[in-house]
């Protein structure tokens, strides 16, 4: 017994609606009382169910043992106690399935089970349908189909469910009488397929839909049909496709579409007689297979052509001739709209070859085309019998005595097969306006363009000009185009007939094909021509003379001075046998005495030692005339040809990068300067005004120190400064390390202010610079070390005095020197910046 959570139960006595649900929200049971209804909620007793459970809703004091009781709560009508009720453990719905017509009814029981099978009585069930705009069910059991459609049916009771029940609901069957089958004929190409849609109409004629046929065949080995309508040639001739339904009334209709099957197969060439290869020219005459060998079985060929505007299929079908099938096409062979295949007696053809004209290709063991007559057939083999597709005779073998069989060529017609079209009657080929002298063309048309393209408008050769020498080769190739549609566009798959102006001077192979390669024979100048679809291309081809061959070398000057260090040119020339002087010659130079002078393979020679040396050239096995380079001592400088260009007297240390103070010497001259006993004198760093004189190695004119034309020369507190290192080439170094001098550590200091530089050599003053960075004016002697007026500047950090423009001398320091403060603008061995 339970109490209302809240509010009490609210039961109106002038009518309401009671409704049971279950814990998923779904009703288990509704009551309606008062109202409309017989049940009257207002007579001071209850609404009970007589009898107990499984009846209908009545008054309470009304129901048969209810001895004028008012209610029974908890009880039975007559106050005996329930029964305890068995656990529901499944519910069982019959029928399992169940099929009726739209508006049709079908009524289902269920049952209550235990969980030991036995059935339980007294139990309400509740209906339902899963797709009530198909079908509808009262609370009895009863559905009603309402639409075209399937409904699950369940019943539920104490909280279970069944599981449903299928209920298909569909339209009552139709009296059907007559079948529309579109398209009502067709001819397809054997191997296609088309969609064939049948209706069905009834007697008001009104279109029944939708409706489920039954197709057939009255011949499939002609054509096949599915279940979709979907029908396919796969033989040869006329057959019936038929879609047939039953009629609604015991019997079946039907409807027949005609199908004709058919293999639009043009025999376009036949090539019986191969021509015979000249062992003369490169090119192989004959070889119609273009696998580089002639044979007469090998490069005989059929050419067949779909003139149709569909593809076909050519599997199983047969070339034969008048006694033997020759050839079979292998399954899944389709040959396209418009497209040849070519069949080849033999031999390995290129399959991709665009000489072939994007054809297919296929070989057998032989054709076996006889080159006086021969009938060609092309047949389909069914299970009893054959198929004649299309059959052509020609020389002997032919009845009317045309066409002939013409000798080393093929017969072709004209015009061509084309799609929609089967061509003229058959001729010579060679005789042809546009074959441009072939005397074949598989997989083409006679004039060399691929079946179905537009007329060639413009055609091309790359190159357009070459030059080759006797016996070499040089390639061609042609490209061909059309402007139909009033756009250029290019034309593949082209066979261009090749050939050259005078045969006597190049020759070309092959002579069919998108590229040819010509090879001279003499020299002079000749055409190149590639012909097809009525146009010619050309290119110039020019074979030169026989190659100059070096004979003789000259060198000059044919005798030269030059002085230790310094460096001499030589100038090689070459001559051909016909006198004539050769460009680009390669010399291999070498001297006689590699101690005295030494040449590198420029021509250059450099003295390494006071003497004599013979020069000589070479190449290819042939050598020049010697030339005399004699070696003299180096020259002692004057005043004006050894200066002092940069000098660096203070300056910012660095972490790294090697830094010393420098004197940079120039040599101005175009000659080697031997500077042998070179006295500089220099003040120091500090305050004394006492000079500090540094002597270069060696006696004067012993050329132990040189200076090389126009070239510097360092002389550094150090081995290395600002990145330039002292550097001997060929026993001449560039510079002097003086940071050890007569064993006295950092001998060579110079003052960072105010000082005087002088050189001299033998006494004799080269060149001097006196500089005064300071207040205080320089002190003798080095007032009068320098040139002109003092190079007087306001001192920093980085004092490097320079000549400015570089190597400029004046005789004046003031003018010919500035200072350079920025260390990055440092440059020894160097111009000044």
């Amino acid at each position: 017994v339970e109490t209302a959570s809240t509010g009490g139960l609210s039961l109106l006595n002038g009518g309401s609606a009671v409704t049971l649900r279950d814990p998923s929200g779904a009703i288990v049971e509704q009551l309606t009382y008062g109202g409309a209804t017989t049940l009257e909620g207002d007579r001071n007793q209850s609404l009970t169910r007589a009898p107990d459970i499984t009846g209908e809703f009545t008054l309470h004091q009304a129901a048969p043992e209810a001895n004028n009781r008012a209610f029974s709560p908890g009880t039975q009508i007559n106050a005996a106690p329930f029964a305890i009720s068995v656990p529901l453990a499944r519910i069982r719905i019959e029928p399992l399935t169940a099929e009726i017509v739209n508006g049709a009814q079908q009524q289902f029981t269920a049952r209550a089970l235990a969980a030991d099978g036995r059935e339980i009585p007294g139990v309400l069930f509740h209906w339902q349908s899963s797709a009530q705009t198909i079908a509808s069910v009262d609370q009895s059991g009863l559905a009603r189909g309402l639409e075209p459609g399937t409904s699950l049916i369940t019943a539920t009771a104490r909280g279970l469910q069944s599981t449903g029940t299928t209920l298909r609901v569909t339209n009552p069957i139709p009296i059907i009488r007559r079948i529309e089958i579109t398209p009502a004929s067709l001819d397809l190409n054997r191997g296609n397929s088309q969609q064939l849609t049948a209706r069905a109409f009834d007697v008001n004629n009104q279109e029944v839909a939708p409706t489920i046929f039954n197709w057939s065949s009255n011949d499939p080995q002609i054509a096949i049909v599915d279940q979709a309508g979907l029908s396919r040639a796969v033989g040869l001739g006329t057959t019936a496709i038929i879609a047939s339904v039953p009629d609604g009334a015991g019997g079946t209709i039907n409807a027949q579409a005609s199908l004709t099957a058919r293999a639009p197969l043009v025999i376009n060439e036949i090539h019986a007689d191969v021509a015979p290869d000249n062992a003369t020219t490169p090119a192989v005459e004959g070889d119609a297979n273009r696998d580089g060998v002639r044979n007469a079985d090998d490069d005989e060929f059929i050419e067949l052509i779909n003139n149709s505007a569909a593809p076909l299929d050519l599997s199983g079908i047969v070339i034969a001739d008048s006694t033997n099938n020759r050839f079979t096409f292998p399954a899944n062979t389709t040959l396209a709209a418009g497209r040849a295949v070519v069949i080849f007696g033999g031999g390995a053809p290129p399959l991709n070859d665009p000489a072939f004209g994007g054809s297919l290709v296929f070989t057998t063991n032989s054709l076996g085309l006889n080159d006086g007559g021969e009938i060609v057939n092309i047949k389909l083999p069914l299970a009893n019998s054959e198929v004649a597709i299309t059959t052509q005779s020609y020389g002997s073998a032919s009845t009317s005595g045309t066409p002939a069989a013409p000798s080393d060529q093929s017969l072709t017609r004209t015009p061509d097969a084309e799609a929609g079209a089967t061509g003229g009657d058959f001729a010579a080929h060679i005789s042809l306006a546009n074959a441009a002298g072939r005397v074949f063309s598989p997989g083409t048309r006679a004039d060399g363009t691929p079946f179905g393209s537009a007329p060639i408008t413009r055609s091309e050769i790359t190159p357009a000009t070459a030059a080759i020498d006797i016996n070499a080769t040089q390639s061609f190739t042609a490209r061909a185009f059309t402007n139909a549609g009033g756009v250029e566009n290019e034309i593949h798959n082209v066979s261009f007939a090749w050939d050259a102006s005078d045969q006597g001077k190049a020759t070309v192979a092959p002579l069919s094909g998108s590229s040819t390669v010509a090879t001279g024979i003499a020299p002079g100048s000749i055409t190149i021509r590639a012909r097809a679809g009525g146009q010619q291309a050309t290119a110039n081809l020019t074979i030169n003379p026989p190659p100059s061959i070096l004979t003789r070398i000259e060198i000059s000057p044919i005798a030269a001075t030059t002085s230790l260090g310094g460096t001499r040119q030589f100038i090689g020339r070459g001559f051909d046998q016909y006198n004539q002087e050769l460009t680009g010659v390669t010399f291999n130079w070498s001297s006689s005495n590699p101690n005295t002078a030494i040449i590198d393979q420029s021509g250059l020679a450099t003295g390494v030692g006071i003497g004599s040396a013979s020069i000589t050239a070479s190449s290819g096995g042939v050598a020049s005339n010697a030339a005399s380079l004699q070696i003299t001592p180096p020259v002692i400088p004057s005043a004006g040809q050894l200066i002092i260009n940069e000098v660096l007297v203070s300056f910012s240390s660095s972490t790294t990068q090697p830094r010393a103070d420098f004197i940079e010497l120039y040599n101005t001259t175009a000659q080697t300067l031997d500077i042998s006993g070179l006295s500089i004198s220099f003040r120091p760093g500090g305050s004394s005004n006492t000079a500090r004189t540094l002597t270069l190695p060696g006696a004067s004119g012993s050329a132990t120190t040189l200076v090389r034309s126009n070239a510097y020369f360092l002389v550094i507190n150090g081995p290395a400064t600002f990145g330039a290192t002292i550097e001997t080439i060929n026993g001449i170094a560039d510079g002097f390390d003086a940071g050890t001098f007569n064993s006295q550590t950092n001998y060579f200091d110079l003052n960072n202010t105010t000082g005087g530089i002088k050189l001299e050599i033998n006494g004799v003053k080269l060149d001097g610079l006196t500089y005064q960075g300071g207040a205080t004016a320089p002190a003798p002697p080095f007032n009068t070390s320098g040139e002109g007026a003092f190079l007087i500047f306001t001192g920093g950090a980085t004092n490097d005095l320079i000549r400015s423009p570089n190597a400029t001398d004046t005789d004046n320091n003031a003018t010919d020197f500035r200072r350079n403060g920025v260390i990055a603008s440092v440059t020894p061995k160097a111009p000044n910046p």
